[in-house]
């Protein structure tokens, strides 16, 4: 399992992110913080959001605030090598 990078180079961009809520991107996105999620397979899950999105300025605003923020503190090299340090027993 790979963390995808699409919604973060998004959330990084200040692109709102709208995504299912599998995999990577449930860990990635807290929905209604950092973006929204739709439940998988349902067309009507995702319309909602959809609208809840085009509908809501201030929460595009804060979404994408919001996001950029989060991969800023939570998403640095420095962050991500620690783990992988400390996932193969290296020390820095």
């Amino acid at each position: 399992m790979v963390t995808p990078f699409k919604p973060l180079e998004a959330m990084a961009a200040g692109v709102l992110v709208l995504a299912s809520d599998v995999g990577g991107h449930a860990e990635l996105i807290v929905d209604g913080e950092t973006g929204l999620l739709f439940k998988a397979e349902s067309r009507d899950s995702l319309v909602d959001q959809a609208v809840r999105l085009a509908s809501d300025g201030a929460l595009r605003a804060a979404l994408t605030a919001n996001a950029r923020q989060w991969v800023r503190e939570h998403r640095t090299w420095e962050r991500i090598v620690a783990v992988y340090l400390l996932a193969y027993g290296a020390h820095a």
